[in-house]
This record gives structure tokens, sequence and C-alpha cells, in this order.
């Protein structure tokens, strides 16, 4: 009996001793994979900080550079609307002086309307004065030419008359020939023109004086509107310099309201990137440590 209890219990220290070296050896491994664990865990720590810091380095850089182009496109878009507002300034300028030289060409015929149409008046006024003139100086030149013809006449008719008596009527016929002689017209009256005969009056003095100043006057008036009409295509020339201006203005507006536009839209797409680039950084990361929670 006391045999088999040794027995029993040497069989159970024996087996007792099995379970402590087995448990030893157990012990041991575990040791061994925590040590591993730990070292891979350390690894991966390590590794995993080089991707995240390397990644953020990357989306930092990218981030940095999105924001130098933001800050490109920004300045060009403000350089754009100084460009717009300084356009418009213009066009608005160019609006008021095409309005004004509208104005002045306007007047300008007008007043070469007005004077083309008194310059025609005048004329006929003139023409028809002028006719009368002529009139009168044919109606005088053959009043003077019948003076003269009986003048002659009848200076014939004394001579014919005197021949016979030459010697007792001498003092006579020469005070006859005298007459006559002063009847005639002088070189200096001939080379007067028309003067001797139709401005022998006060009234046709003054009425010569009247033509005279009347066909100064329409020279005058002639000459002002050739002025004026220099001037009006003076004008016509601004206008039309002043709206191809104007065209080119619009066009060049057009464009840069197009480039702004382009503008606005990049920035718009640059600013959806980021927000993109960043969104897709933060569901990386959140994905990370939802795979690896232990390593928190």
């Amino acid at each position: 009996m006391d045999d088999m209890v040794e027995q029993t219990l040497a069989g159970l220290k024996e087996e007792l001793e099995e379970y402590r070296r087995a448990n030893f050896n157990l012990k041991e491994d575990y040791n061994k994979l925590q040590e591993e664990m730990e070292r891979k865990q350390y690894e991966y720590d390590n590794r995993l900080s080089e991707t995240v810091n390397a990644a953020r380095f990357e989306f930092n850089d990218e981030i940095l550079t999105l924001k130098n182009d933001y800050e490109r496109v920004l300045a060009a878009k403000n350089d754009l609307e100084r460009k717009e507002s300084r356009i418009m300034s213009q066009l608005e300028l160019v609006l008021r002086e095409s309005m004004v030289l509208k104005k002045e060409l306007l007047t300008i015929n007008d007043i070469v309307h007005d004077l083309n149409t008194y310059a025609g008046v005048e004329h006929e006024k003139l023409a028809r004065d002028v006719s009368a003139a002529v009139a009168t100086i044919l109606k005088c030149q053959q009043l003077k030419h019948k003076e003269d013809l009986r003048k002659r006449e009848s200076t014939k008719r004394a001579q014919y008359q005197e021949k016979s008596a030459q010697t007792e009527f001498k003092f006579k016929e020469d005070q006859i020939i005298e007459s006559s002689t002063s009847n005639l017209p002088t070189e200096s009256s001939a080379m007067a023109g028309f003067e001797p005969c139709w401005c022998s009056t006060l009234q046709d003095r003054r009425y010569v004086s009247s033509m005279a100043d009347m066909i100064k006057m329409i020279d005058e008036l002639s000459v002002q509107k050739d002025q004026l009409e220099t001037t009006r295509r003076t004008v016509a020339l601004e206008l039309k310099e002043a709206k191809r201006q104007l065209s080119e203005v619009l066009i060049m507006h057009g464009e840069k309201i197009e480039e702004l536009e382009e503008l606005r839209n990049d920035n718009e797409d640059l600013r959806n990137m980021l927000k993109e680039q960043a969104l897709s950084f933060t569901e990386t990361q959140n994905a990370k440590k939802l795979e690896h929670p232990s390593f928190e």
C-alpha cells in the first residue's frame, strides 16, 4: 500500500516536473515571441513613421506648390481686374470723346450747310445785281456813244459852215473846237472803265461800294466755309480713329474677361484639388489606424 502511494507520488512528481519544464519552455517561447513582436512593432512603427513623414513632406510640398500657384493666380487675377478697371475707364473716356466729336461734327455740318445756303442766296443776289449793273452800264455806254456821235456831227456841221468864212470866224471856230475837245472823254476816264458813266452820282458810288463789300463778305464766307470743311474732315477722321480705338478696347476688354474667367476656373480647380488631396490623406491615415488599432 505504501509502495503504491510512493509510486503514485513519484509519478505525480515526475509529471509535475514535466509540466514545469513545459511551462518553462512555454515562457521562453512566449518571451521570444514577445521580443519578436516588439521588434517587429518597432520596425513597423519606424517604417510607418518614415512613410507618414515622407507623405507629410510630400503633402506639404504639394500644399506649398498649390499655395504658390494660388497666390500666382490670385496676383494675376488682381492684375487683370486692375487692367479691366483701367480699360473700362479708357472705354468711358473714348465714349465721351466720341459723343463730343459727334456733336461737333453735327454742329459743323449744320454750319457748313447754312453757309452753303447763305452763299448760294448771296451769289444769286449778286448775280442779279451784276446783271442789273451790266444793263445800266450798257445803257450808259449807248447814251454816251449817241452823245459822242451827236457832238461829232455838230462839230462837223460847224466846221463845214464856217469853212467859207474861216478868217472872219477864226476866233469862233477855235472856241467851237475847244468846246468840242473838252466834251470828248479823256484817256484817264476811258481807263477808269464804267465809273464815268454809272458812278457819276453819289448813289451809284454807294451802290458800287455796297457790291464790293458784298463780294468781300462772300469771299470771306467762302474762306470760312473751306476752313469749316477742313475742320469737318479732321473731326470725321478723329471720330473714325476714336471708333477704331473703341473697337480695339472692346476686343481687348473681351479678351481680358475671358482670361479672368479662365484664371477663376483654374483657381477653383486648385481649391478643389487641394481639398481632395487633404481629404484623401486624412482618409488614408484613418484607414491605417483602423487596420492597426493596437499600435495606437
